[in-house]
């Protein structure tokens, strides 16, 4: 399943608590089962988003569980477009039909 992940830096950080996450990131390796698609930082250094392929919910929580008490994390599945279009007008198609 694919999911857009974001994060925000919780706001307790400290120059000690960067350089502590930039050493565990670069020592880190998302887990088996999960691939990050994409992997961004926002410009304003305020924390990133990425897409994640995750073939299950366990392994998506073990990918943000090291970085929990750094970042708050969103993630939401997330539907191809035309994928969704069709599922939409699925969707439409239905209410139109009740009468």
């Amino acid at each position: 399943m694919l999911f857009a992940v974001t994060w925000v830096n919780r706001g307790t950080g400290s120059e000690d608590m960067e350089r502590r996450s930039l050493k565990m990131f670069s020592n880190w390796k998302p887990p088996a089962g999960v691939e990050f698609k994409t992997f961004y930082d926002y410009a304003d250094a305020s924390g990133g988003t990425a897409l994640v392929e995750s073939s299950s919910a366990e392994g998506l929580l073990e990918t943000m569980a090291p970085w929990a008490t750094f970042f708050n994390f969103t993630c939401r599945p997330v539907v191809a477009a035309d994928a969704g279009a069709a599922i939409f007008n699925k969707g439409v198609a239905w209410r139109d039909s009740v009468r």
